[in-house]
């Protein structure tokens, strides 16, 4: 559990909180009102629906170690990642496909 959590404990608990408690808000509160209460009811649980996937989008995003950038040095073969880094060096691309010839 230490990869999926990782640094980002925060992030992922308040996301899966403020998830929660925004379906609760527009599946189970929001139909018991009425009129004007059940609008704001129903609109601030889908908005706190989105802020919970924004949070969570920020508990999975990558290092600068991590990320999948393209650099002179990285595409001449001279990168190496740090020491304990997921990166991995770019592997040579392969010859392109030969263009095939119209049969006749």
């Amino acid at each position: 559990m230490k990869r999926v959590f990782g640094e980002r404990r925060t992030y992922w608990i308040a996301g899966i909180l403020v998830g929660l408690t925004g379906v609760v808000s527009a599946r189970l509160v929001a139909p018991e009102l009425e009129g004007i209460a059940e609008a704001l009811a129903a609109w601030g649980g889908y908005t706190l629906v989105i802020i919970a996937i924004t949070i969570l989008g920020l508990a999975t995003r990558r290092g600068a170690d991590d990320a999948y950038l393209t650099t002179p040095e990285r595409e001449a073969g001279r990168w190496e990642p740090r020491p304990g880094s997921r990166a991995q060096p770019i592997a040579s691309a392969p010859e392109p496909c030969p263009r095939p010839t119209p049969n006749r």
